[in-house]
């Protein structure tokens, strides 16, 4: 499960709901629902992109974290 920002489509609609009823700025809200809107194309592309790739970036992670838990002064749960 990879989230990806649907939520900020959510908060795109109040936005654009808020602006239609007055109480907040037209131009913002049309600003925030392009981001919110990109920002959610984008991470679904990437996301998955990566998550395809994410061999070589698990390799990177476990040998920093057994290189930093070998020594005593790596992360503590």
């Amino acid at each position: 499960m990879t989230t990806r920002g649907e939520f900020s489509l959510i908060i795109a609609t109040v936005a654009v709901t808020g602006a239609n009823a007055g109480t907040f700025d037209p131009a913002l809200a049309g600003t925030i629902n392009a981001f919110a809107v990109g920002y959610v194309l984008v991470m679904a592309v990437l996301g998955t992109t990566l998550m395809s790739y994410s061999a070589p970036f698990e390799s990177i992670a476990t040998a920093w974290l057994d290189r930093d838990g070998a020594d005593g002064s790596g992360v503590s749960g």
